[in-house]
């Protein structure tokens, strides 16, 4: 009989092994996945916006005229950006990657935004558009303000497709990050700047936003 109680309880001390073994790899496997999956989108986004950057770069050099090329292209760059942010920010919401690897795609991609936002002023000023606009948000992760102030500009987008919003981890340690923040003097969050010059610190309603626009 003790021997018959020892081997059940074998069993199942190694089934339960087998079983976290298993979803110890799993995890790992989909962690992976889910790096490899974001990681090639902003392989693209990067790509796109270096491409922008050396078309823009090309017409200055030789004196050409790349506007309306610039401005088709935009639209399908702010949607990869919504989507990689979406992702990202679902993805850390279920804790569903390992720190290190989160902190190196969040580098990535608020580069990727601080330099989209850069080249859009550059074409704004050069090509004279006026047909859109742009918001930088600056927010504190899990604080309530900027959760609010998210869903406002989140409202405003769905009734405004020619907007388009960067948002920036103002806690993030980044020399990128902390030059934009002490250009536009952020010391809070949530803060946005709509169209490069308008500073609004505190929570502002998407009817005043869309005043403000």
């Amino acid at each position: 009989m003790v021997n018959h109680n020892k081997s059940i309880f074998l069993f199942a001390l190694v089934a339960t092994l087998i079983i976290f073994a298993f979803g110890f790899v799993l995890g790992q496997y989909m962690d992976n996945f889910r790096v490899n999956d974001i990681d090639l989108i902003l392989k693209q986004s990067e790509l796109d916006t270096e491409s922008l950057f050396v078309e823009n770069y090309f017409s200055d050099v030789f004196g050409l005229n790349d506007c309306k090329v610039a401005n088709s292209r935009f639209k399908d760059y702010s949607d990869k950006l919504v989507y990689i942010g979406n992702t990202l920010t679902g993805y850390d919401n279920k804790r569903m990657f390992n720190k290190e690897d989160y902190e190196l795609l969040k580098r990535r991609y608020f580069l990727l935004e601080l330099r989209t936002y850069s080249l859009i002023k550059n074409l704004k000023d050069k090509c004279g558009w006026n047909d859109f606009d742009t918001v930088l948000y600056f927010y504190d992760p899990n604080q309530e303000e900027s959760l609010k102030q998210g869903s406002a500009l989140d409202k405003v987008v769905l009734n405004n497709k020619d907007l388009y919003v960067f948002s920036i981890d103002r806690t993030f340690d980044e020399s990128f990050i902390n030059l934009v923040k002490e250009h536009y003097n952020i010391t809070a969050s949530p803060t946005i700047i709509l169209n490069y010059e308008i500073k609004k610190q505190g929570f502002i309603s998407s009817g005043e936003i869309k005043e403000i626009l």
